[in-house]
């Protein structure tokens, strides 16, 4: 460990090591794992400043900062200040300190579910999947969070030497930590239940890409911004305050005055309530309600007067289905082997007796936790009981939905869905030039 003021360079690593030269990949590929490790290193140190260079260039420059701004220095083109927050919390052995994207800022890959333990970069997968446990309910099916995740621990606690390139640990209390970070993670993602905008990197990359754009003017021979520049921080000010007095609104108001302006595209629901403008999934909304009616209800089982027999179309089916039969029994679903192979269905819980088929599929391919697979089978049975795309309401029942929408607690759908998007006459005037 250098004092304060040094300098440590990294150069040149392989030159004098034939074997390994002659197994290198293009130039761009080497670069880009090199950054790659470079980036891993001073992430947890904020404090340090790092340089890395290509070609006798500078390429990048993480100047000493937060931890929030070395990660958004770290990777300017993919995250923005507007959607990514900085908290921490100690327990009794651990800190935990998370860079933590809001839920709309979603990926189709874990490239930003980043785990740090004492300053190393590991593949914890039961870390990973508590980040994902803990935006789980807030992000649609198949995406991704952003989550930087720096945890400081007892080094009594834990075993970096179990792989070579020290990638993996093992912990005495790691169970502790995966229901702490995913805690943390669940409070942060549910903090923003009620608020739904657009990610602040797209709505950059919009405006900036457009703002040079120039239209004609029929009157007069000048040419004029056909949009304005952004800026982020009125952007951001509107937003956060739109979010304080929808949240204030919702949770005094029990029914809220809102006025319905119609459904577009058979699907979306047009009301305006307050200053804002509200677009309503209406199979979203309607898969949220009957959702939460169903967590809040005590369900029978129901023994099936005629057994429903069904077949497997393989051995993990079965295999899942063996390993999970006293889950499901809990959860009010009777499944038995039954002759030839076959299986029978002997009872279903009393809210999902016209969804047998959906129950049999759910079974035959879930595994998890009881608490989870009564979640997903939550989720399943309000989706298809929901009100479909495509399906005209009428003005009596999209009245009634909407009015037990702005009731929610959460304005995501169970797979994570928005279940609305809000538009301030402030934004709108915003956009148009009037602000």
């Amino acid at each position: 460990r250098g004092s304060k003021g040094t300098v440590v360079s990294a150069a040149d690593l392989f030159y004098s090591i034939p074997g390994r030269r002659k197994f290198l990949k293009k130039p761009s590929a080497e670069t880009a794992m090199c950054k790659t490790t470079f980036l891993e290193k001073a992430l947890p140190f904020p404090h340090i400043a790092f340089r890395f260079f290509s070609g006798g260039e500078l390429k990048t420059f993480l100047p000493p900062s937060s931890l929030k701004e070395r990660v958004l220095h770290a990777y300017p083109e993919h995250l923005n200040a507007a959607m990514l927050n900085e908290a921490a919390e100690t327990f009794t052995d651990h800190t935990i300190t998370l860079v933590a994207g809001r839920p709309e800022l979603k990926r189709k890959d874990r490239k930003f579910i980043h785990v740090f333990v004492n300053n190393r970069r590991l593949n914890e997968y039961s870390l990973i999947q508590a980040v994902e446990y803990g935006y789980s309910g807030h992000l649609p099916g198949g995406n991704y969070p952003v989550a930087f995740v720096f945890i400081n621990i007892n080094p009594e606690l834990v075993d970096f030497n179990i792989h070579p390139a020290k990638k993996e640990a093992r912990f005495r209390n790691l169970p502790e930590i995966h229901h702490n970070l995913a805690g943390m993670l669940k409070s942060y993602a549910a903090s923003y239940a009620l608020h739904v905008s657009i990610p602040g990197a797209g709505i950059s990359s919009g405006i900036n890409s457009l703002k040079d754009t120039c239209e004609k003017d029929s009157t007069a021979a000048e040419t004029r911004p056909a949009f304005l520049p952004l800026n982020e921080a009125l952007f951001n000010e509107i937003r956060n305050k739109n979010r304080e007095i929808r949240q204030n609104l919702f949770q005094t108001e029990a029914e809220a005055k809102f006025k319905y302006f119609g459904q577009l595209f058979n699907l979306f629901l047009l009301a305006v309530l307050d200053d804002s403008l509200f677009i309503i999934d209406q199979h979203a909304a309607h898969e949220r309600i009957l959702y939460d009616q169903l967590i809040e209800k005590k369900s029978t089982p129901q023994n099936l007067l005629v057994p429903i027999q069904f077949e497997l179309s393989s051995e993990s089916e079965e295999r899942i289905l063996i390993d999970n039969q006293e889950k499901y029994r809990q959860l009010g679903i009777t499944a038995t082997p039954g002759k030839d192979g076959t299986w029978m269905l002997l009872s279903l819980p009393d809210y999902c007796l016209a969804q047998a088929v959906s129950v049999i599929e759910f079974i035959k391919s879930r595994r998890g936790p009881v608490e989870e697979l009564q979640k997903e089978l939550y989720a399943t049975i309000a989706c298809k009981a929901a009100v479909k795309d495509g399906e005209q309401l009428d003005d009596v029942t999209a009245t009634r939905l909407i009015t037990q929408t702005f009731a929610l607690k959460n304005a995501r759908c169970p797979h994570g869905r928005p279940v609305w998007y809000e538009l301030s006459k402030k934004e709108l005037f915003y956009w148009v030039g009037r602000l």
